[in-house]
């Protein structure tokens, strides 16, 4: 049976979008996946700059109010975290990281209701979140495993 790694905390913080980490994503230098990601929320050169100064908490907390209609954004964000997450992956300690979770199920277990990307715990959410970031976290080491020429993943 596989080990089940269900929250991105302490040695597996590093899965989490909040961890620190260097993201080139659209020519901006981002200092973590959650910055980029919520950065790619606005088509404003100027607001995305923005992003690079701030937290991952920041990040979050500025890039909230910028979509307007979650059922529009959702399909997209799908595709933007997964080149984001790729980016990330692509570096040689991130990498080397996700591959030792080896073949462990990767679930983003939150108690802030997050349960498209995560699955919140909490009594009222019930811990039945979709898990997108899990997902696309085991979907890249997958990959990363085949990859036995060793390319950058984001080409």
């Amino acid at each position: 049976m596989n080990q089940v790694i269900s929250f991105f905390k302490g040695k597996y913080g590093f899965l989490s979008n909040f961890y620190p980490s260097e993201i080139l994503y659209e020519g901006i230098l981002y200092h973590s996946s959650e910055a980029a990601y919520q950065a790619a929320k606005t088509d404003d050169p100027n607001e995305k700059i923005k992003f690079t100064s701030y937290s991952a908490s920041k990040s979050k907390e500025e890039g909230k109010p910028l979509v307007k209609d979650k059922k529009l954004w959702y399909p997209k964000s799908l595709k933007i975290m997964e080149d984001i997450l790729r980016i990330k992956f692509s570096h040689k300690s991130f990498k080397q990281y996700l591959l030792d979770t080896r073949d462990s199920i990767l679930i983003e277990g939150n108690t802030w209701h997050d349960n498209f990307f995560g699955s919140c715990i909490c009594d009222k959410c019930g811990n039945v979140g979709e898990n997108h970031l899990g997902k696309l976290l085991m979907k890249i080491r997958d990959e990363l495993r085949r990859d036995e020429s060793g390319k950058n993943i984001t080409n």
